[in-house]
């Protein structure tokens, strides 16, 4: 899994790479996913000849979808990571079944977690629509609770 999503970030990253590339070489601005104003300001700053800048511009979606595959691989390698030491597990087959194990715990957490977030989002949703501004504070209030609690309580 933790190569998987290895393998996955550095094939997104070298992929939007050469998308930007060819978009700063073909200088086709309206395809660099920017906003009227955005892109304005990018042409009326040279933002659009300096390389650096344009691809740092261009490709928000995607570049914001390749910071989050980044970081899911960073809060994963750390996991394991923190299981290694926590176990001093000496033993290498030990320790790559042990890490599998908890991995999948977490996952499965994780998974469950994510659920019940939508569950609250979509319960929320419902009750907002019918009750008044301070219910709806006090509720939005009980239902984060109850996700921080949940979220300290992880495998």
């Amino acid at each position: 899994m933790l190569l998987k999503k290895s393998n996955e970030y550095y094939k997104e990253e070298e992929k939007l790479s050469r998308k930007k590339e060819k978009l700063f070489t073909s200088k086709s601005y309206k395809q660099w996913g920017l906003t009227q104003e955005e892109l304005k300001n990018a042409v009326a700053n040279s933002y659009t000849t300096d390389k650096v800048m344009a691809t740092q511009l261009m490709l928000p979606k995607e570049t914001k979808n390749l910071e989050k595959i980044f970081i899911d691989y960073g809060f994963t390698l750390n996991k394991v990571l923190d299981e290694v030491n926590r176990t001093n597990v000496r033993d290498y087959k030990e320790l790559k079944e042990h890490i599998k194990k908890t991995f999948n715990e977490y996952m499965t957490s994780l998974e469950r977690l994510n659920e019940e977030f939508s569950d609250c989002l979509i319960h929320l949703k419902e009750d907002i629509s019918q009750k008044s501004y301070a219910y709806k504070k006090d509720l939005i209030k009980q239902n984060l609770i109850k996700l921080s609690f949940k979220t300290h309580h992880l495998p």
